[in-house]
């Protein structure tokens, strides 16, 4: 017997991907997301076993009209082949590259102006080979 607490996960076939695309189904964003970032979690043999279906899942998503959604895609590019997510978006005019650039040139504008400090020691979030300068 299954266990009730635990769900599985279906990933449809390359060819009810594109039956998908064709038919413009409207899933709302929130259920997008949940879907793409789920991938990440997959044990890695049923990764290899759906390769195609997620690669299909992903173009799919990368295309779509919604930023995040299209910019997680666009980071989990390479998931299904090399199992690395690459932070960096291929797409500059999308509002996450803009948004990471603003937030690069606020930083560097502090740190021209000496306004950053590290926390004290043992308040560091990140680890000390992080924080050091």
């Amino acid at each position: 017997m299954a266990d009730p607490g635990r769900t599985g996960v279906y990933f449809p076939s390359s060819s009810q991907a594109s039956l998908l695309k064709d038919m413009d189904l409207a899933i709302d964003v929130q259920t997008k997301l949940k879907i793409i970032c789920c991938i990440p979690h997959m044990n890695p043999r049923k990764m290899s076993m759906t390769h195609a279906a997620l690669t299909t899942l992903l173009d799919l998503a990368s295309k779509d009209a919604d930023d995040w959604v299209e910019t997680i895609a666009d980071m989990y590019r390479d998931i299904t082949s090399t199992g690395v997510i690459i932070p960096v978006s291929t797409n500059k005019d999308s509002h996450f590259a803009k948004t990471l650039d603003d937030l690069t040139k606020c930083f560097q504008r502090h740190l021209e102006a000496g306004n950053l400090k590290l926390t004290p020691e043992g308040h560091n979030i990140a680890s000390t080979s992080v924080n050091k300068v």
